[in-house]
């Protein structure tokens, strides 16, 4: 809500459940762009949430810690059950959704609101991975 956007991403294999990239983009209310190394963002989940459709247990509620800009930062899913189970277009359950955002940035509040898109959370991935895509 203080015009500035921040975009965080980790990324991690599901098979091992291990991280291996983590990054993000901090755009200032005044337009000045941050890229973020991996050991500038910390994203830590601090509750789950558990499809009662498919069983698939989502991180659900999220901290996220931008060291140099002196931000923390709260979410917290607007709907618990967003979860898009299996379609014919797309094989693998995923969680999506709108989040409500507050923490501060310099000691100051600031409150916003987001989006989260999970993936690699449904087993069956494991068993038939999506196929790269070749030119």
């Amino acid at each position: 809500d203080d015009g500035s956007d921040l975009m965080t991403a980790l990324v991690w294999d599901p098979a091992g459940r291990e991280q291996f990239a983590t990054y993000g983009t901090f755009v200032a209310a005044d337009g000045d762009v941050s890229h973020l190394a991996a050991e500038d963002v910390s994203m830590t989940a601090t509750n789950s949430w558990t499809s009662p459709d498919t069983g698939i247990e989502y991180p659900a509620d999220w901290r996220i810690e931008i060291g140099p800009l002196d931000l923390v930062l709260d979410l917290k899913p607007l709907v618990e059950s967003a979860e898009f189970a299996s379609s014919e277009f797309v094989p693998a359950a995923y969680w999506e959704g709108g989040v409500t955002v507050s923490g501060s940035r310099n000691g100051q509040a600031v409150t916003g609101q987001g989006f989260v898109e999970l993936v690699g959370y449904d087993p069956r991935q494991l068993e038939a991975p999506f196929a790269p895509l070749s030119r």
